[in-house]
């Protein structure tokens, strides 16, 4: 597969602050640092997280899908992977999570209750860093603007 130019927009998301607010009184919401986001065209849309490059599949993405009684949305956290699950939203108002059961190095999505996940991705120490990086800012790109590396992937097979 080529390298050719895919037509979609770049952006650049901000992180949330809110677990820090009470303790940080001049804290903005959402502040930096600000990671590189690829929205583009790919038989619906795909959204890459953590570059302006849609090319690296190293990188998670999502990719949307209309179908016809609604909108099917697959979610890549291992780029180039198989998808861990998908959302379905049903034109009636009606959503679902489905998990994939693949046998490839995707981890299926787990469901977790509310407040299991949003401290896990919230998780902070008392200094307000974050206890384990995930993502590391590498502001030596060449346009000047820093990219999301995600941590190294386990190999597979385990």
């Amino acid at each position: 597969m080529g390298n050719f130019k895919i037509e979609g927009f770049e952006m650049m998301v901000p992180t949330y602050n809110g677990k820090l607010l009470d303790d940080n009184p001049g804290l903005k919401e959402f502040d930096e640092p600000e990671l590189p986001v690829f929205v583009g065209s790919a038989e619906g849309v795909r959204i890459v997280l953590g570059t302006h490059d849609y090319h690296d599949y190293t990188k998670p993405d999502v990719q949307i899908e209309r179908r016809h009684n609604g909108w099917l949305i697959f979610l890549h956290p291992q780029g180039g992977s198989d998808a861990s699950g998908y959302i379905a939203f049903l034109d009636d108002g009606r959503s679902y999570v489905v998990k994939e059961c693949c046998g490839g190095p995707t981890t299926p999505i787990e469901m977790v209750e509310h407040e299991e996940a949003f401290a896990e991705i919230d998780e902070t120490r008392a200094t307000g860093m974050s206890c384990e990086p995930t993502s590391i800012i590498d502001a030596s790109r060449i346009d000047g603007e820093t990219e999301a590396k995600p941590p190294a992937p386990e190999p597979w097979p385990p």
